[in-house]
């Protein structure tokens, strides 16, 4: 095969990947994310092992090329909004919609969701908003993320240990710092990626309603709004075109969509992890520190 994807519990992700390697010699593998498990086991070895056979890897975290982010990317390479100097992230929503998406999960311990340590809970299953800083920080030119500052709540009985509650304070290596929090309680439902710079701010809105993604932004004290309509497919739209657009390239066509990029990610999930049981701000090593 060309094309393979990986939409499996996230603790087969990397054995999945090898094996597919090896069976097919496939041109792009699109892991879906998170892409492995917050140990991180066997994610180097499969980073290394794709890149000797010349095979593109790709991540799930489409919440990169949706319609209202590629739009606010535009807007800020367009408009002079200055130096960046808050960033926020939330991703707060009630996972009871994954559930009923899947009706053979009869209760939550029957899905990995359930597992922190097998890729479950709020700061795996909701990474998108982890995913989403980093990569903001890095098209603004302030780098990646270099220190977190991490908060969990646990719900914790027989079967069941996952974090409901995740609250990262972080720094970026040229200074931006803010906040991201995601959970699986919340309703209503609020995802939201917002920019304060010396000259306005930019807020990117995930589902205002089930029809509609949205872009504020306040630019020379003038407070404008841009709608996106929608239907669930276009949520995956951009994930697809990407992968089509590689395909012809040769090569990863959007670079918030590499395997880098969710291999960042889970570098910060690990050290988040870290700074919890810790109690202590810490420094994220990445792959190539």
């Amino acid at each position: 095969f060309d094309l393979v994807i990986i939409g499996t519990p996230p603790i087969s992700h990397m054995d999945l990947c090898i094996k597919a390697i090896k069976k097919h010699n496939p041109k792009i593998i699109h892991i879906e994310k998170p892409i492995c498990t917050p140990n991180l086991s066997k994610l180097k070895k499969t980073y290394f092992f794709a890149k000797k056979n010349k095979v593109i890897l790709l991540n799930g975290y489409n919440h990169n090329v949706t319609k209202n982010v590629l739009f606010a990317k535009k807007l800020i390479a367009k408009k002079s909004f200055g130096k960046p100097l808050i960033m926020n992230t939330y991703v707060n929503e009630h996972w009871g919609g994954i559930f009923d998406a899947h009706p053979w999960i009869k209760k939550l311990s029957d899905s990995y969701l359930s597992n922190f340590n097998s890729g479950g809970g709020a700061m795996n299953e909701h990474s998108h908003g982890i995913n989403l800083w980093l990569n903001f920080s890095e098209f603004l030119g302030m780098g990646k993320i270099e220190n977190v500052n991490c908060r969990l709540v646990f719900e914790e009985k027989k079967n069941i240990f996952f974090d409901k509650i995740m609250y990262i304070n972080v720094l970026s290596k040229k200074g931006l710092s803010g906040n991201i929090v995601q959970d699986v309680v919340s309703k209503p439902h609020r995802k939201l990626h917002e920019i304060f710079f010396e000259n306005g701010k930019i807020t990117i809105i995930n589902n205002v309603n089930n029809n509609y993604d949205r872009v504020e932004y306040n630019y020379k004290n003038k407070n404008k709004v841009v709608n996106f309509k929608k239907t669930r497919k276009d949520d995956f739209i951009g994930s697809i075109i990407n992968i089509e657009k590689t395909y012809k390239n040769k090569k990863n066509y959007q670079k918030d969509m590499s395997f880098e990029s969710g291999m960042d990610t889970m570098y910060i999930i690990k050290s988040s992890y870290k700074s919890y049981l810790k109690k202590k701000q810490i420094k994220i090593k990445y792959l190539n520190d």
